[in-house]
């Protein structure tokens, strides 16, 4: 190995490195997005969790399901994890989630407690996601005639 690198795929007194991390990451923000859609238990993430991250990813679930009976629900995929380790022990990610032909955004932050990682921070667009085919209104851009005055 090169002097000043580290090797990201062993694992260390820190568990695993980024390269085990990212996968693991991805698939807990599609975990959510399945709680979101009825698909998993709300509670799935529960032993991976910190007190606090599981009761927002709970009441972020609990907030974003709603029952379509009669609608298929779109397949959820993981496309990209881009990751980063701000400090020992944390890893931080924004992971990008597809729900049938749509993409969504995840941030994640997972830290290192001594026994293993857990999840600080999972966070969907709790307010952006539009139902499909539906855009946001077009703002009118300000006068700029008037900003120059």
């Amino acid at each position: 190995m090169e002097q000043g690198h580290e090797d990201r795929t062993t694992t260390g007194p820190d568990g695993p490195g980024v390269d085990r991390l990212a996968p693991w990451v991805g698939g807990l923000a599609v975990a959510l997005v399945e709680m979101a859609q009825g698909r998993r238990p709300v509670t799935t993430l529960d032993a991976v969790a910190t007190p606090a991250a599981r009761r927002r990813i709970h009441r972020v679930v609990r907030a974003a399901a709603r029952p379509r009976p009669g609608r298929r629900i779109p397949p959820v995929r993981l496309i990209r994890v881009r990751g980063m380790l701000p400090t020992a022990g944390a890893y931080e990610a924004a992971v990008t989630v597809g729900i049938g032909p749509r993409a969504i955004a995840v941030a994640a932050r997972v830290e290192h407690d001594g026994s293993g990682w857990r999840i600080v921070d999972l966070v969907p667009p709790e307010a952006g996601l539009l139902p499909a085919g539906r855009r946001p209104a077009r703002t009118t851009p300000p006068d700029r005639r008037t900003a120059r005055r």
